[in-house]
């Protein structure tokens, strides 16, 4: 007996099963009830459901519908197998095998020609892969091909004409059936066995493994031959099957979508009073046309099968509840179409006839937003919102779907995990990647495909931060930042070593390898700082028992190197899982609780088994193994965390949505959902659909409207609808538009009815769809309003940055209180440092505040030019070479440490270097250059003593110079060291030579000072200092040099109007694409983002100490 039992609502479905079990319990109690499910997560869901129904659920068991049908053959027909020959994972191995022999013949022409463009091993077995994919879905959906292929005999021509278009599929599954059987192997598979299914039901009684009765709950489809079997056993007696089944219509909608199905018998099930059969396809409910293709199909191959129908339909819509999410769901309930009058009748000039809808309905709700990271904040609040507007909702009521759990999880975890007190929502991820699970996952993939990597700097970085290797090589946390540092500062960039450039069919080269870099650190500890030994540069920075940690690097390369070498080499099935094994015990140390160890063996005994019953024994190259492998380990592992009392973000998958309060689904872009999958080429049942037929795309559809019908008070949608880069709009899944579409003609808010159709539509989607700001620190989700689509936000971390600019203009910041220096002595280099950047200073000097990190740029391509700070360095440190007479040492060590490009690019930069270095080096040997001892200061002002030494190039002249322009911290330093001679009666001539990118050269010099005068300028620097450290200033340096440049050129002269744009426009806009404003500076964006509002207080500190520095600085003749 085939028993289907229909709901709209699983709850009660699994109410009626709770029933049945408590009715007629098996007669030996020690006997198991079997529930077939399609998921462990809706055996859970029904293991809670029936323990609060029975109080307890014990003695059930939920196989899956294969296993238990599998299962079922090998207790009713001998010579079954554990495992079908014909599986997946068996076929590719044979394929492997057999398929060389018949390549050369001209029905396999196309394969041969597939396989001549590249015919590695790795692209060989991912054609195998398809083809084994390919006659997986022949045994389970064309099983009739398959039997007509093994007797070698069609007598139906349209399938003689369909099979010649690819003839070698025929010949290649005969000649994988001729293998098996060569080898004494079962030829049973899930094509053939139903024939011999029905056999034994006939003549035999049914065997003690097999159960009296089974129940199958919430199996949205199950696939032809599987749905066979059970009604073959059914049909003989053997196994009572009660099959419930969730269906979103009460009527029939068989014929919804294709008028050519009118001509089906319609059985078992009630006609709609008033409905056309001619027009069926027309009238009925359009997202259920649209999306129900898949259960249409199955529903239909049920009644044709049940021998017995019990309905228990119950409406959504209520008078306590009728809301926006009910009324759609009881138009599908009920087969209509509310919105077809609006096309039928175009004299229509209200919305009365639409359903309904108060104006504080939140039933269903969409969300545009402009990245996945604030699709989840905006989520959050939403949720939080929830929760505070129903305290009977509970975390275990929400479930989040997506369409790729694995893309959203990091900013699930950014945001649900850092959430902390009353924000708090606890959360499961489930049905991630194993490498996003665990980190050593994603370690060891990348170790199986050494044999291709280019081993840059943040892939062998990542590799050493996993946990379990940092324990194999016992490193700190502290120790890897060292290797990092180390690693960026010897410049590593990429290659293991000189072998890695010509495996990737480059030149050779060494100064960016790890091996280099490794060879200089241990140089340098042996030698010590910039020595050379063998054309290696030391590097001095490992010093003392931090050379251990150079040693852990050290063993960790030598390991690489060896498994590398160990990887490129082709290996036999047997030698592989010695290899990998070894590979995981080199690398990891686990902890016991680690389950990688176990995952990793469960997959290479499943691989061992793979190669044994395909009697596969040649040999693989490691580009095969890691892409066999990747997918296995990469399997979720966290299914059991399903409905554990948190909110669940799992992956949209079929016969995941049972009901919930809360169904949220994320990330509704076009293109994203429904998933599409391209098909092969030689796929033959592409364009040939027959009822029961799978597509991932009409699977997320019926997905989609089973989320909708589950969702029992909210239904929550968002989707990326506007572009981050430039806010233009996109669009969303076409599903969702249809919803939309849909509720915006069947349903009207309650004080839109008197409108017309169309106006009563656009306020509709206004209310409904919320478009979201970019960023959660918008003051709109700050902002009170009654509204109930009004913006609002948790999160009161933005609150200050929202009330800044307000506090900033309107308050009034005392200073603090004056700071006593603790020495009567004051370093000049403090008086530079202060006026190089006064916030900075007294951010870090009085309130020991660091407001900027320093970051180490792992860089993984070796320089192609010199960048704009790279070449000045070079250049300087060129030229202070050839000052010294060293310059050839100099050149020596410049090709060792890496800095120079390549070849011909490297040459030219240098000889371009030289050639500009060598023009100032000609001015500077003009002024009698020789090494002096420094000339000390130490000069008494009031009650402090400035005090510094000072280096003197000549005798009678100090010399500045510089490869480029002269930076405005550069001229104050120069300025300030100029006064401090001057006051104290030691003056010199002070000359500032730059040499231009153009090739100009400028001398400038600073005018000699009264002892006086000089004084009384450094009296206001040190003044100005003190003040400095009691508040912040408003004197940007660039800002301020540009400002006084203006004000003292001969176009501009002294108008302050200019120079104040001038100084705002050099403080708030960068000068290239390559350097940053001033105002971006942490520090300056601190305390003035917006420097109009000290428009006086920077000018009057301009001309009180940056003006007299311009003033006194002339051009040299």
């Amino acid at each position: 007996m085939f028993r289907l039992y229909t709901g709209n609502r699983l709850e009660d479905l699994a109410v009626l099963l709770a029933k049945i079990l408590a009715v007629s319990p098996p007669q030996n109690p020690f006997d198991d009830e079997h529930i077939l499910v399609q998921n462990p997560g809706m055996a859970q869901w029904l293991k809670m459901r029936l323990a609060e129904s029975h109080s307890i659920s014990a003695g059930l068991a939920f196989p899956l519908p294969s296993t238990f049908v599998w299962h079922t053959f090998k207790q009713a027909l001998a010579d079954i197998p554990s495992q079908s020959e014909f599986n997946k994972p068996f076929l590719v191995w044979r394929l492997m095998r057999i398929l060389d022999a018949r390549l050369a013949e001209p029905e396999f022409a196309a394969l041969a020609w597939y396989l001549s463009e590249d015919d590695s091993q790795v692209r060989r077995f991912q054609l195998c892969s398809s083809i084994a994919d390919i006659y997986d879905q022949y045994l389970v959906y064309r099983p009739d091909w398959i039997a007509a292929w093994e007797a070698n005999h069609v007598e139906d021509s349209f399938l003689q004409q369909h099979f010649s278009e690819q003839p070698w599929q025929a010949i290649l599954w005969r000649d994988l059936v001729a293998d098996i059987s060569q080898q004494g192997a079962s030829l049973y598979h899930r094509g053939n066995l139903i024939e011999a299914l029905t056999e034994a039901c006939a003549s035999g009684s049914r065997p003690s493994g097999v159960p009296e009765r089974i129940f199958i709950f919430g199996v949205s489809s199950l696939p032809p031959n599987t749905l066979e079997s059970l009604r073959v056993l059914a049909d003989s007696g053997w196994i009572e099957v009660h099959l419930f089944l969730q269906n979103p219509c009460r009527f029939y909608w068989g014929d919804v979508v294709d008028k050519h199905y009118l001509g089906r018998e319609i059985k078992r099930q009630n006609v709609k009073p008033g409905l056309r059969l001619e027009a069926l396809h027309l009238d009925a409910n359009p997202l259920l046309a649209s999306w129900g293709r898949l259960g249409r199909d199955y529903i239909g191959q049920l009644q044709d099968i049940a021998n017995d129908e019990l309905d228990v339909f119950e409406d959504y819509q209520t008078a306590d509840r009728s809301g926006l999410l009910q009324w759609v769901q009881q138009d599908v309930l009920t087969l209509e179409n509310y919105g077809a009058q609006q096309e039928t009748d175009i004299h229509l000039s209200n919305s009365r006839y639409r359903h309904p809808i108060t104006a504080d309905d939140q039933s269903v709700r969409v969300h545009v937003c402009h990245s996945p990271l604030r699709e989840v904040e905006v989520l959050h609040d939403q949720l939080l919102d929830m929760f505070e507007r129903d305290p009977q909702l509970t975390p275990k009521d929400i479930i989040v779907m997506l369409p790729d759990v694995n893309t959203y999880s990091p900013f699930v975890r950014a945001v649900f995990g850092q959430a902390e007190g009353r924000k708090h929502i606890p959360f499961a991820l489930i049905d991630q990647s194993g490498g996003m699970e665990n980190p050593i996952v994603e370690a060891y993939l990348y170790l199986l495909g050494l044999g291709e990597s280019r081993f840059t700097l943040s892939e062998l970085i990542s590799v050493l931060e996993v946990p379990a290797v940092m324990a194999r090589f016992d490193l700190s946390a502290h120790e890897l930042d060292r290797i990092r540092q180390w690693s960026v500062e010897v410049g590593i960039r990429w290659g293991l070593d000189e072998q890695t450039a010509e495996q990737h069919k480059l030149p050779k080269q060494v100064s960016h390898t790890w091996l280099n870099g490794v060879r200089r650190m241990l140089l340098g500890y042996a030698m010590g700082h910039d020595h050379i030994w063998q054309e290696t540069l030391s590097y001095g920075d490992v010093e003392g028992l931090e050379a251990a940690v150079a040693g852990k690097l050290a063993e960790f390369l030598a390991l690489i190197h060896q498994a590398q070498q160990t990887l490129q080499q082709p290996l036999q099935p047997s030698g592989w899982v010695q290899t990998l094994y070894a590979l995981a015990d080199d690398f990891f140390l686990l902890e016991e609780q680690d389950t990688f160890r176990e995952l990793l063996a469960n997959q290479l005994d499943a691989l061992m088994s793979e190669w044994q019953h395909a009697q596969f024994d040649e040999v693989l190259d490691q580009l095969v193994l890691r892409q066999l492998l990747a997918p296995r380990l990469q399997e979720s592992q966290g299914s059991q965390r399903f409905l554990a009392g948190r909110v669940n973000f799992c992956t949209l998958m079929p016969m995941r949505s049972v009901p919930f309060k809360v169904i949220c689904v994320l990330g509704l872009n076009e293109g994203d959902y429904p998933r599409s999958v391209a098909p092969m080429g030689f796929d033959l049942m592409v364009g040939h659909y027959r009822s029961g037929d799978r597509s991932r795309r009409e699977d997320d559809k019926y997905l989609f409207l089973e989320a909708l019908m589950s969702a029992r008070e909210v239904f929550y949608l968002s989707y990326v609808g506007r572009s981050i880069q430039d806010n233009s709009e996109k669009n969303p899944s076409i599903l969702l538009s249809e919803l939309l579409e849909y509720l915006s003609q069947s349903c009207v808010f309650d004080e839109d009815q008197d409108l017309t159709p169309e106006s009563a539509q656009q306020a509709f989607l206004h209310k409904v769809v919320t478009e979201h700001p970019l960023q959660p620190f918008n003051r709109l989700y700050y902002q009170t309003s009654k509204s109930p689509t009004a913006f609002y936000s948790f999160n009161q971390h933005w609150l200050p940055a929202l009330m800044t600019k307000k506090q900033d203009v309107a308050r009034d910041v005392s200073p603090l209180a004056r700071f006593e220096q603790g020495t009567a002595t004051l370093a000049l280099d403090e008086i530079v440092r202060f006026m190089s950047h006064p916030t900075r200073y007294f951010t870090q000097r009085r309130l020991k505040a660091y407001l900027s990190l320093k970051e180490e740029q792992e860089l993984e391509d070796e320089p192609f030019a010199l960048d704009g700070l790279t070449g000045y360095q070079l250049k300087d440190a060129l030229l202070q070479a050839m000052l010294k007479g060293e310059e050839q040492t100099f050149l020596q060590r410049l090709v060792l440490t890496g800095v120079m490009p390549y070849g011909a690019f490297g040459r030219l930069s240098l000889a371009q270097s030289q050639q500009q270095c060598r023009q100032l080096y000609q001015v500077l040997q003009g002024y009698d250059l020789a090494t002096l001892p420094p000339l000390e200061v130490h000069l008494s002002l009031g009650a402090l003593t400035l005090q510094t030494w000072l280096d003197m190039p000549t005798a009678t002249t100090r010399l500045s110079y510089r490869m480029g322009d002269v930076s405005a911290n550069q001229k104050m330093r120069f300025w300030i060291e100029h006064l401090a001679l001057c006051a104290q009666g030691t003056a010199r001539q002070h000359h500032l030579i730059n040499l231009l990118k153009t090739g100009k050269l400028l001398e400038h010099e600073f005018a000699i000072l009264p002892p006086n005068e000089a004084q009384a300028h450094l009296l206001e620097l040190t003044t100005l200092l003190q003040s400095g450290l009691s508040q912040p200033l408003p004197l940007p340096a660039k800002s301020a040099d540009a400002w006084c440049k203006s004000y003292c050129a001969s176009k501009t002269a002294e108008d302050q109007d200019a120079a104040w744009e001038q100084a705002l426009k050099t403080y708030q806009e960068s000068s290239s694409a390559f350097t940053s404003s001033e105002v971006e500076d942490a520090y300056w964006q601190r305390y003035f983002p917006d420097l109009t509002a000290h428009k006086a207080h920077f000018v009057s500190l301009c001309e009180q100490v940056w003006l007299p520095m311009h003033r006194h600085l002339e051009q040299a003749e």
